[in-house]
């Protein structure tokens, strides 16, 4: 498999228990269905400073993000046409979903920002919920 962005050979890497494609010159990473389900449930990997802080101020934002248009590139596993699409809807996050395989293309540290904020929404959601439910009512 190959690179959609610089056309670089990927390589196979182990990562929260499954294996992805990532390219060693731009850090993207192609991730299949199964794999980034099994990544954004598994909460072993730290993250930086730095892709915390990028994160922090994020809120769900619903379809792709207007800075995400982006020249059509072609899946690296089966060579269908990938289209940008806001990851699991709300995140802000725009990958590159394969429309034959559903395989994803992640630029650099998109994959980590996604666990980041899907772990840390996940945390703060019992806090909202019960900020929301009527006094007396206990949220489940």
């Amino acid at each position: 498999m190959f690179c959609p962005t610089c056309k670089t050979a990927l390589r196979t890497i182990r990562y929260e228990g499954v294996e992805l494609d990532t390219c060693g010159r731009c850090g993207g990473e192609f991730v299949g269905p199964a794999e980034i389900a099994h990544v954004v449930r598994t909460r072993e990997e730290r993250f930086s400073p730095e892709v915390l802080a990028e994160t922090a101020p994020l809120r769900p934002v619903f379809g792709p993000p207007e800075q995400s248009v982006r020249a059509a590139a072609r899946c690296p596993s089966c060579a269908g046409e990938m289209r940008a699409v806001n990851y699991s809807g709300d995140t802000g996050v725009c990958v590159d979903r394969c429309e034959r395989c559903h395989g994803l293309w992640l630029e650099h540290e998109e994959l980590e920002k996604i666990q980041a904020l899907l772990e840390r929404w996940g945390d703060e959601a019992p806090g909202a919920l019960a900020r929301l439910s009527p006094e007396g009512v206990r949220a489940e």
